[in-house]
């Protein structure tokens, strides 16, 4: 890769990112900081040349904010006028602007059949076919979350199957002082508990889940938190990867990372935004990522949710129902692409748990070709390939094969 400097080393690109993605409505635009002489960059470093870094940074007038996890590359504080600098200095590879990532919620009483009764059933549960679909194999795949933490203490989570990150920065995975991580966590893997809450997509504590904790209360990270952050879950031995966030603009350490865990089996799959608009979100924007949409009850369209060409899934976004810390309430509705995320990651584990010798890709392409079409026949901008059907890709693998 030639060297270069990124385009957009302005923080107007990171005020453009305060469409979030997050249930709630609210702008976090309150919580970017302002303009000063200082601009966040990733640097990466040329192969072999990872020793220079700290000189690299001390030379500019900068500091190394955090090295990348599985890379060869830190994100720095740096002046501005150092920029020109880093850009001649022989041990860089390239410059990038490091963007900021943000995070992106009906029901019905059991009838006891497949869950215990006197427990809420979330209408997406249902719509994704999670009902349909035992998931009495789902102990061979393990989701990795990326979201605001997970709160271990919570009657319908506490007996799942969990490990998770420390952070020095947002703290240990099992709190979550933000609300959001628990809620998508929820949608993953509510427990099938009689008397209790709501289930999940995949509901009988069988699932192995991996939380590491990117958000703290103030809602937002860097594209070089989350490079960390998703080789983290390689490292950990995720399938799938369930990201609820994203920001505008892209970023070539988030897209090599991304790229590097396609090719090493691993499915990414992230939310479309809530922007409403055809503009695109990142992670969800790399062609290695799923980019999912969201609808409501009815299956219609969300209008908050973004429409684009990489769209290529959509999952129950509307009005959710799922966990919040107990400190918070137990339980409560969120809207959002941030929920939609979640049952295509967890239906992706559950029918891949059937065919563990599928490959990720044919998983992808099987969720996509046995998907309830919506909207314009065949895919479109605003539900990708359609509504994610757990029975029917099972149905297909079964019957056609891993590569049909």
């Amino acid at each position: 890769m030639t060297k270069q400097v990124v385009k957009k080393l302005s923080m107007c690109a990171l005020a453009a990112a305060a469409a979030i993605l997050c249930g709630s409505a609210s702008s976090a635009s309150s919580s970017a900081p302002a303009v000063s002489d200082n601009v966040r960059v990733i640097v990466s470093f040329k192969p072999g040349a990872k020793m220079a870094m700290k000189s690299v940074a001390g030379g500019t007038g900068g500091t190394i904010k955090s090295e990348i996890f599985g890379t060869n590359a830190v994100s720095m504080e740096v002046p501005r006028t150092a920029l020109k600098g880093l850009e001649n200095n022989p041990n860089v590879e390239f410059i990038e602007e490091d963007m900021k990532r943000y995070p992106l919620a009906l029901t019905t009483p059991s009838t006891g059949n497949p869950y215990a009764t006197g427990q809420a059933v979330p209408y997406g549960i249902k719509q994704v076919q999670a009902d349909l679909l035992s998931d009495v194999n789902v102990g061979n795949r393990k989701i990795c979350i990326i979201d605001s933490g997970y709160d271990r203490s919570h009657e319908d989570l506490s007996g799942n199957v969990v490990t998770g990150e420390y952070d020095s920065g947002t703290g240990w995975w099992y709190t979550d002082t933000n609300s959001h991580g628990t809620h998508v966590a929820g949608t993953i893997a509510a427990i099938n508990n009689s008397g209790v809450g709501v289930v999940g997509v995949n509901a009988n504590r069988r699932l192995k889940l991996h939380i590491v904790k990117v958000f703290s209360a103030s809602g937002w990270a860097y594209s070089s938190d989350l490079a960390t952050a998703a080789n983290k879950c390689r490292a950990a031995g995720a399938n799938i990867i369930s990201m609820s966030l994203g920001g505008s603009g892209s970023s070539t350490t988030e897209s090599n990372a991304f790229q590097t865990l396609a090719n090493a089996g691993i499915l990414s799959i992230a939310a479309a935004g809530n922007a409403g608009n055809s503009s695109q979100s990142y992670p969800a924007g790399y062609s290695s990522v799923v980019s999912v949409a969201a609808v409501d009850e009815n299956k219609q369209w969300a209008t908050f949710s973004q429409y684009n060409s990489k769209v290529e899934l959509a999952g129950p976004g509307v009005n959710v129902y799922s966990t919040l810390p107990t400190a918070k309430g137990k339980y409560g509705y969120m809207s959002g692409t941030s929920m939609a995320t979640p049952h295509v990651a967890a239906v992706a584990a559950l029918v891949w748990s059937y065919f563990p010798t599928c490959t990720a890709s044919q998983i992808r392409t099987s969720l996509g070709r046995s998907a309830q079409d919506l909207g314009t026949a065949g895919r479109d901008t605003r539900y990708g390939y359609g509504l994610v059907q757990a029975k029917a890709a099972y149905d297909r693998i079964r019957s056609l094969g891993c590569g049909a």
